[in-house]
């Protein structure tokens, strides 16, 4: 019987992972190959921690300086340049920070460093960028504009280039400015700046300042009797910031020129952007323009002035008087006074001036007397009516500016009733009579009492308690 038995595998020359170190070949070579690549890895982990510090600190001293921190900027800058001598834009930036303080000389040092590393792996155009930042510390700005001129028609498309223009024209405006107070120059920089500048918030400040130059530009053309000039000016800068201030700088050009129709359209302007602070300037113009109408024998024009004047009153809670001042030019009390029974009598000699431009239709007095806090007794009574309206005391033609009334309480006031010695009289004054109507307080005066007997009233400020 034949038996097949089982044969025994020579070992052969291959060899597993686990008699891998048996093999004095494949060790050396895996070992050579191991520290290459410990090589390689430590090598690009050094270039990346030199980049992100660099960057880190680069960033940083930007930072500092957008937050106007220029001691801090310079002092991380100049920390990146004493680690990295190399770094262009660290030599740029820490020249930058040194100009913004003043100190032009060590400004154009880096300037210079920056300049001499143009043949450190730098963009054809580092140099002229770094020159550039050197003419403006240099206040060369003529021959800086032709250089970065000149490399920007080579290179059209560089990015880094526009920048250094938007940088170089704002720095150029910036000097005419605080040297010469040319913001006539200064405007035409600025403009040059905006036409290159790519960041959002830079451009944002740009044209706060053109908006700014714009503006003193156009005072200084009115202060040479230049108006129509100085309003082109005012209106061009609203293109840059629309101003609720420059609106009215441009109406109020227009109303000094007596150009009621374009003043009142640009206070309507600034009444929209602003109806705080514009709301009182707008009425009086339109109480103007509705008097030169009413003037003319316009009345139904002239209303629509008027009508549009009372509703921004309404409409802002502007107090009526402050659009159509009315003066209590006289106020003069005469006290009746039965002693043996201990009664007053006051009688009051009122009159009442129309100060504003427009006819007053309605006015209406209330007469008030105190007792201590007490209200005691009150009088009421018609001032001007449709029928009888107040003329502005401007038209020297008009009969009816002025209006005197005489008053007196319907009863007599008990004198063995006040407090005190005193009886305080207020006089105020309404330009509606409906429920809303405010009362403005125009004269006070107190009438002196000895012993319950009234002798002569003594004026006292007037108050709006």
């Amino acid at each position: 019987m034949w038996f097949r038995g089982r044969r025994r595998r020579r070992p052969g020359r291959h060899f597993f992972f686990g008699n891998f170190y048996l093999n004095v070949g494949a060790q050396t070579a895996t070992t050579i190959v191991a520290a290459l690549a410990l090589a390689v890895l430590a090598f690009t982990g050094l270039i990346l921690f030199r980049n992100s510090d660099h960057d880190d600190l680069l960033q940083r001293g930007r930072r500092q300086m957008a937050e106007g921190k220029l001691a801090w900027a310079t002092h991380t800058l100049q920390m990146l340049v004493n680690k990295y001598d190399d770094s262009y834009e660290g030599r740029v930036e820490l020249g930058k920070a040194y100009l913004a303080m003043g100190d032009r000389v060590k400004a154009e040092k880096q300037f210079r460093l920056a300049s001499s590393l143009k043949n450190r792996d730098l963009n054809d155009n580092a140099a002229e960028i770094a020159h550039s930042k050197l003419f403006i510390a240099q206040r060369r700005f003529e021959e800086g504009e032709k250089a970065l001129l000149a490399a920007k028609k080579s290179a059209p498309k560089d990015r880094d280039l526009d920048v250094a223009l938007y940088e170089f024209y704002e720095s150029w405006g910036d000097d005419l400015i605080s040297r010469d107070n040319d913001f006539a120059r200064a405007i035409r920089q600025y403009r040059w700046a905006l036409y290159y500048v790519k960041d959002y918030d830079a451009e944002d400040k740009l044209k706060t300042k053109l908006a700014a130059a714009l503006g003193r530009h156009a005072q200084n053309l009115e202060n040479q009797g230049r108006a129509d000039l100085a309003v082109a000016y005012l209106e061009r800068s609203l293109r840059y910031r629309y101003d609720s201030g420059t609106l009215i700088q441009v109406a109020e050009l227009y109303e000094r020129g007596e150009q009621l129709d374009p003043a009142i359209a640009w206070y309507r302007k600034a009444f929209d952007a602003n109806p705080e602070i514009i709301s009182i300037k707008l009425s009086n113009m339109l109480i103007k323009k509705g008097k030169a109408l009413f003037d003319k024998g316009q009345q139904k024009e002239a209303e629509a002035y008027f009508t549009e004047a009372d509703q921004i009153i309404k409409r802002t809670g502007v107090s009526p008087d402050t659009l159509y001042p009315v003066e209590l030019s006289e106020m003069v009390i005469t006290p009746k006074v039965d002693r043996a029974a201990g009664l007053l009598l006051p009688t009051l000699r009122l009159t009442f001036e129309n100060r504003s431009q427009r006819q007053l239709n309605y006015l209406g007095t209330k007469v008030m007397f105190y007792s201590g806090e007490a209200l005691i007794s009150e009088i009421r009574e018609t001032v001007a009516s449709p029928d009888a309206p107040l003329a502005p005391l401007s038209d020297q033609t008009a009969k009816d500016a002025r209006r005197t009334l005489t008053l007196r309480p319907r009863q007599w006031i008990n004198l063995h009733a006040l407090e005190g010695d005193a009886l305080r009289v207020k006089v105020a004054i309404a330009y509606s009579q409906d429920e809303a109507a405010k009362w403005e307080i125009k004269g006070l005066q107190v009438i002196r009492i000895e012993g319950k007997r009234a002798l002569s009233p003594e004026a006292e400020p007037a108050s709006r308690d």
